[in-house]
């Protein structure tokens, strides 16, 4: 053999030998440098001290393995570092969680939530409108788009969230990979607007109000109920003084206006 392919490696003579000594045979894979290929061998023996070989080239699945494994890879990089939760689940298992997603649901290892059905880190009043919506884009190819909705940290925990379900073949089966982003601080904010425009709202209803206004008593009962739902009780005071300055300065009482200013 080493007259026809004097490179070859040890490995391979080793393999050889021992088939043509023992009589048994063997299947491996394995590369040959001085060909630059991948082959699955076969290797028996009819009688000892003799040996034959069968090969097959496996190059091409081979190296397509090789740029999975390192597409992979990258993937698996460049999810860990994202601060999205990225989930993978199929059946209702999750199969891989990144750092995000341990962040997100309270804990520190993937040990801690991979024999936990994924369903069960979805709101219970959620749920059944989650699983509908995975039957849904698999069954009907809908195209996913971010939702909101609302997980539970294993400490038990509401957290809000924005979600999309993208359906993919994980490791040969069917799967879900889902990309998650707590909006608690958004939800906030939405929370805080909210309440901003109620308050906008009850200066305005205030204002029209004090256009019919024709004494001073009416018009300090209408800026101090005003003045305490937009300032709360603090701020009443200070607030209805700096209304009533500006709409009626002349009737301006001094307790409210200030020492001296009531009076041009």
């Amino acid at each position: 053999m080493l007259q026809v392919l004097p490179g070859t490696e040890p490995y391979w003579i080793e393999a050889y030998g021992k088939v043509a000594l023992t009589g048994k045979p063997v299947t491996f894979e394995n590369y040959s440098k001085d060909l630059d290929q991948y082959y699955r061998v076969v290797a028996f023996s009819h009688q000892k001290g003799q040996f034959a070989v069968l090969f097959e080239d496996i190059t091409e699945r081979r190296r397509a393995e090789e740029a999975l494994k390192e597409s992979e890879e990258k993937y698996r990089l460049m999810v860990d570092v994202s601060p999205d939760a990225v989930v993978i689940q199929s059946e209702g298992k999750i199969l891989f969680a990144n750092t995000g997603t341990l962040s997100i649901l309270g804990a520190e290892h993937f040990d801690q939530i991979k024999d936990i059905p994924a369903v069960e880190f979805i709101h219970p009043d959620l749920r059944a409108v989650s699983l509908q919506r995975l039957s849904k884009i698999e069954q009907t190819g809908e195209k996913p788009t971010f939702i909101e909705s609302k997980f539970v940290k294993l400490n038990k925990e509401i957290v809000d969230v924005e979600i999309i379900s993208i359906p993919i073949i994980f490791k040969g089966k069917k799967a879900f990979q889902t990309i998650a982003r707590d909006i608690t601080y958004r939800k906030q904010a939405e929370e805080e607007i909210r309440l901003l425009n109620s308050r906008l709202h009850q200066l305005i209803h205030a204002i029209k109000q004090l256009a019919f206004a024709r004494d001073l008593q009416t018009i300090q009962d209408i800026v101090k109920t005003s003045a305490r739902a937009l300032t709360g009780a603090d701020g009443v005071l200070l607030f209805t003084a700096k209304i009533i300055a500006v709409i009626m300065p002349t009737k301006m009482p001094s307790a409210l206006y200030g020492k001296g200013k009531n009076s041009r």
